[in-house]
């Protein structure tokens, strides 16, 4: 039982925790902001538009949450 506590308190999952919360809070946004500049849709499709939406929504949240 110990041991479970400690798991989450260590400061890498607190880390997580508040990135995750910060990608959570953020990525409405940023969704809404690419449909706004791509009305027809977002040029890359497939994985790669996956990953370059994922860059795209942990470059906004990372700084939220150096900055929290």
């Amino acid at each position: 039982m110990l041991f479970e506590s400690c798991l989450l308190v260590i400061p890498v999952t607190i880390w997580i925790g508040k990135l995750s919360f910060s990608i959570y809070l953020v990525h409405f946004a940023v969704l809404r902001l690419i449909e706004a500049e791509f009305p027809k849709g977002f040029p890359l499709h497939g994985s790669l538009g996956t990953l370059v939406g994922y860059i795209i929504i942990a470059g906004i949240s990372i700084p939220i949450l150096v900055l929290t």
